[in-house]
């Protein structure tokens, strides 16, 4: 049996959060679709693409899912940090 079988709750919280996970997953799916390992080489809608397909992987596997960081998502989660002190 798999760590990740015995212990899910574990992987989830303390590996699939961490930024190093995340980056190699990015990095794993930017390659297989640009063939590429460097975001510079990247257009914003290559960005796009890569950023849904992760989103989509993370929300179908671990029922995570991130909103593409905006203008409007930053000044939105700087009124709530505000709101909360």
């Amino acid at each position: 049996m798999s760590v990740y079988k015995l212990n899910q709750t574990f992987v989830i919280d303390f590996i699939i959060k961490t930024p190093e996970f995340i980056k190699e997953v990015w990095k794993a799916i930017q390659f297989t679709m640009y063939r590429t390992t460097s975001t510079k080489d990247l257009t914003t809608k290559q960005i796009d693409e890569v950023f849904d397909v992760l989103n989509k992987f993370l929300g179908e596997n671990f029922s995570i899912h991130v909103p593409f960081p905006s203008m409007e998502t930053m000044m939105l989660n700087q009124l709530d940090n505000e709101a909360m002190r």
